[in-house]
């Protein structure tokens, strides 16, 4: 199992015939395809752990998004010190990434 850290931005409006909630919903299902946990308490970064390859990831990602105005950023992550704040709702977080800590 990998655990990777996905972070996104969707321009508003309509691209190329799908509206912003039409490529976040298939951005969405892309990433979370074949998962075995994940944790997405903010608004643009999914923290996911799959068998999938960084490279499968990334083209899911991107068949999902409009690439002329739309941004994806798929990063296979390491146990580096990471801090959190804030109103954390889901402990898969710390299941994902069990070196993260409160600050």
């Amino acid at each position: 199992m990998n655990i990777y850290g996905i972070s996104f931005r969707l321009e508003d409006g309509d691209v190329n015939g799908r509206t912003h909630d039409e490529r976040y919903d298939a951005l969405q299902a892309a990433i979370l395809d074949g998962t075995t946990k994940f944790w997405d308490q903010t608004s643009s970064f999914f923290v996911i752990e799959s068998r999938r390859s960084i490279d499968e990831i990334a083209w899911k990602c991107k068949q999902a998004i409009e690439p002329s105005t739309d941004l994806v950023l798929v990063r296979e992550l390491s146990g580096s010190p990471t801090r959190i704040s804030g109103n954390n709702r889901d402990p898969d977080l710390f299941k994902l990434m069990p070196y993260v800590k409160y600050c």
